[in-house]
């Protein structure tokens, strides 16, 4: 029974060791992984339908990598200092959140901070060139989520959809509420890049943002990127996707198989 419990033991351990690093801020803990070309299981909300990494630099209006998070300007509010990108969205029914998916590209990062504001019903927000928003440390909406709040991803390298996995405290998105997921890096990034549509974005989704100065938002603000509609890669799950237990039950069924070795 020993040897059975040891064997089960060290393929948990296995599985678990196939997860990115782990990060727990305030009872959120979200753990990051790069998981290939297409969006994880069937996601509640998209900006793009699924193979988005297939599509970079694919025609006019394909992705393309943002790396230019805004003017990283630190002040005595701004929590990170250096700058930031944003995506809206709006979700049809309320959920708990288990996973937020987004397409990277570049090279590997740590400390990358992460926010969901909650910009109010999304019947009063509107999608234009010159929307923006006031994140919760400049007044605006507040962040769902534990301030510096971080994902690393330490292994990742090229362009890949990116799955951020939140558990512990539950996080709920109500419907027909409009939010925005940021990343806002605690220190400068090294080509890290969420890429991006070319153009135009579809409206009905939501925009991307970037962070910066204004005369009237000393402290920050978000902006439409470049001054037109374009949307960031961006994918919300409401069912998560079960990698780790997945791994977890091979392991388990392989200990049976050598249980019924051993008694054979």
């Amino acid at each position: 029974m020993k040897t059975h419990i040891k064997i089960l033991t060290a393929m948990s351990a296995l599985a678990l060791a196939t997860a990115a690093q782990a990060n727990t801020v305030g009872g959120v803990t979200v753990t990051g992984s790069n998981v290939g070309a297409n969006w994880l299981g069937n996601p509640i909300f998209e900006t793009f339908p699924n193979s988005p990494v297939a599509n970079l630099g694919n025609g006019a209006n394909a992705y393309s990598p943002e790396g230019n998070f805004g003017t990283g300007v630190q002040t005595a509010n701004e929590p990170y200092g250096q700058g930031g990108l944003a995506q809206s969205f709006v979700l049809p029914v309320t959920v708990t959140l288990t996973d937020i998916q987004i397409t990277l590209n570049g090279s590997p990062n740590t400390g990358v901070g992460i926010a969901i504001y909650d910009l109010g019903p999304a019947s009063g927000y509107t999608v234009s060139s010159s929307s923006y928003f006031l994140p919760s440390y400049n007044g605006g909406g507040a962040d769902l989520l534990p301030a510096r709040l971080q994902f690393d991803d330490p292994g990742f390298s090229g362009s890949s959809v990116f799955d951020l996995a939140f558990t512990g405290n539950a996080i709920t998105l109500q419907a027909g509420e409009e939010y925005a997921f940021a990343l806002e890096p605690s220190a400068a990034p090294s080509n890290l890049n969420w890429t991006r549509s070319g153009s135009v974005g579809t409206p009905s989704y939501g925009e991307a943002y970037r962070y910066t100065t204004q005369t009237w938002a000393p402290n920050g603000s978000y902006t439409a990127i470049n001054g037109g509609i374009r949307e960031f890669g961006l994918a919300v799950n409401q069912v998560p996707e079960p990698t780790i237990m997945a791994l977890m039950g091979a392991g388990i069924a392989l200990t049976g198989m050598l249980i019924r070795r051993r008694q054979a």
